[in-house]
C-alpha cells in the first residue's frame, strides 16, 4: 500500500476544500457578511456530505489496500 499516504493526503484536501466551500456557500446566502453564523441548513448538509464522503474514500481506499494484498498472497500461495 504505496500509495496509501498520497490518498489520505488527497482526502484531507477535499475535505478541506469542501468545507471552505461550505463556508464561502453560508456568507453568500447570509448576503456578504464574512463569518457569518448560525449556518444554514444547506451548509450544515454540505459539510455533513463532505465528512460522510471522506470517509467513505478513506475507507474505501484501506479495504481495497486489505483485498489487494490477500489476493497477492493468494495468487502466490
Amino acid at each position: 500500500m504505496a500509495y496509501a499516504p498520497i490518498i489520505i493526503i488527497l482526502t484531507a484536501f477535499y475535505f478541506i476544500v469542501g468545507i471552505i466551500f461550505a463556508h464561502l456557500l453560508n456568507d453568500w446566502i447570509k448576503g456578504g457578511k464574512a463569518g457569518s453564523k448560525p449556518y444554514t441548513r444547506l451548509t450544515m448538509l454540505m459539510m455533513v456530505i463532505s465528512f460522510v464522503s471522506v470517509l467513505l474514500m478513506a475507507t474505501t481506499v484501506v479495504m481495497n489496500g486489505f483485498l489487494l494484498e490477500n489476493t497477492k498472497a493468494a495468487l502466490i500461495a
